[in-house]
Parts: C-alpha cells; sequence; structure tokens
C-alpha cells in the first residue's frame, strides 16, 4: 500500500498492531463483567462450575491457540492468519450476542473463538523489526496493548445496552480490523519491505540519503579488504536459516523443554 519512501509506513504499521492487539488478544481477562451480565441482567441460571467451564474455554483458548495459529502463519503468511483470527473472535462476539444465557455449549464455543483473538499479537510482534533502535519498547507497547483488552468486556457489558447490542457491534469493528489487515499487513513474515528497507535512512527521499563516501585505497589494502569480504560472505553462508515453528518442535531441546515442565 506504501510506498518505499513513505516515511510514515512504520508508524501506520504500528499503530495498526497496536489498536489490533488491544482490541482483540486478551479479551477473556475481562470475564468477570460478562459473568455479572450474564447472571445479574441476563437471569442466567448456570451454577459456578459451568460458568467456569465457559471461562475455561476462552482462557484455554486465549493461551493455547497462539501454539497453532503460529505454526498456521509459518504456513500461510502474516496477512491471512491475522484476518482468521480477527474472523474467529468476530464470530465469536456474534455468538456471544445471540446465546442463550443458559446454554453451556453455544457460550463455551463463542468463548473459545473470542480467546482465539491472541494470535493476533503473534502476527503483529515483527513490526519491531521496523524500529531498529526500539525494539523493547515496542514489544513493551504491544504487551501493554494486550492488557488494555481485558477492559473490553467491561466496557461492552457496562450502560444501558444489551449484551445482543453491544456485541453485535463489537463484531462490526473486529470484521473492520479484519479488513485492514488485509490491506494493511505483508502476506510474509517480516514488515520490512522486499528491498530490506524500513528504518529512518532508508524512508528518506534518494537524494537525501545517506551514502557512503568513496575513500582511495591502495592495491594492498584493497586486496586485504577482498579477502575479509570474502571470509564475511563464507561465514554468512555457512549460517542457518531461522528455523519455522514446526521445526522448532521437531527439535532435541523442545522436547527436553517439555519433559521439564
Amino acid at each position: 500500500m506504501f510506498g518505499s519512501g513513505s516515511s510514515y509506513r512504520k508508524w501506520v504499521l504500528f499503530a495498526f498492531s497496536f489498536g489490533s492487539v488491544s482490541i482483540a488478544t486478551g479479551l477473556m481477562y475481562g470475564w468477570p463483567a460478562l459473568r455479572r451480565q450474564l447472571v445479574m441482567d441476563d437471569g442466567s441460571t448456570l451454577d459456578e462450575s459451568q460458568l467456569g467451564i465457559i471461562f475455561t474455554s476462552g482462557a484455554w483458548s486465549t493461551q493455547g491457540m497462539r501454539f497453532f495459529m503460529g505454526l498456521a502463519r509459518d504456513r500461510f503468511g502474516t496477512r491471512w492468519t491475522a484476518f482468521a483470527s480477527f474472523v474467529f473472535v468476530a464470530l465469536g462476539s456474534l455468538g456471544m450476542a445471540l446465546s442463550d444465557p443458559n446454554d453451556i455449549f453455544a457460550l463455551a464455543v463463542s468463548s473459545f473463538a473470542l480467546g482465539t483473538g491472541s494470535s493476533v499479537q503473534i502476527c503483529v510482534q515483527p513490526v519491531a523489526g521496523l524500529f531498529p533502535n526500539y525494539k523493547g519498547t515496542i514489544l513493551a507497547s504491544l504487551s501493554g496493548a494486550f492488557q488494555i483488552s481485558g477492559v473490553i468486556f467491561l466496557a461492552l457489558c457496562s450502560g444501558d445496552t444489551s449484551r445482543r447490542f453491544a456485541f453485535l457491534l463489537f463484531m462490526g469493528c473486529l470484521l473492520c480490523f479484519a479488513f485492514l489487515s488485509v490491506i494493511l499487513l505483508p502476506k510474509g513474515q517480516s514488515f520490512l519491505l522486499e528491498d530490506g528497507k524500513g528504518n529512518e535512512n532508508n524512508d528518506l527521499p534518494e537524494s537525501k540519503r545517506s551514502m557512503p563516501q568513496a575513500v582511495p585505497v591502495d592495491a594492498a589494502h584493497k586486496k586485504h579488504i577482498d579477502i575479509v569480504e570474502m571470509k564475511k560472505d563464507y561465514t554468512l553462508t555457512k549460517q542457518k536459516e531461522p528455523l519455522t515453528a514446526l521445526q522448532q518442535i521437531k527439535s532435541l531441546e523442545y522436547f527436553f523443554l517439555v519433559s521439564w515442565f
């Protein structure tokens, strides 16, 4: 959508990433507000164990589906995995809007779909690569946005609006984010442009970029530089490509980690 000279591209992607995490990832942390509305306002007769099943379904999805959506991101790319995550959350919101307050199965399935939104954070975290000098700050901001999403249920369940209206409205917002994810997010794994550009210097116009100055060197020095560059190239070719999530699962280290826990 943005050209290679767009200085605001990374800020648009960061703003979208922050908003996505804030609206979809940690919804089940706001469960007490939704539970209160089901029991107090909608007259649900479900007991505590049944309400616990509904919450557990969403909590497991929040933590467990990140793993599977990570595999999906390796296979299908960032754009369509994020799109699918938003659609799942939108379907969960639709189910929560239309479910009977005493239908434990419908509420549990809707809760599970709502928890799937946590995988959106997995999709947008690479946006930190656009800020090479502030990666820690960007990742910390996204972690904070995850906590912000815990107040979504509180906002939806407050006031005089019904559960049906509030969650249908929320579903509309999620579908808007799903549409934007197709436009803004990259198809592959990296948020950098195909030519590797994405930092401050590369965002400047071609005429204003800082270019290395040519320094005259003698023949012996030039030969030494050529040898060093050849060694660097050889070292780079020896380095392994980053492992995919599936390759990490098959590794011996992962086996010992699971055995330890």
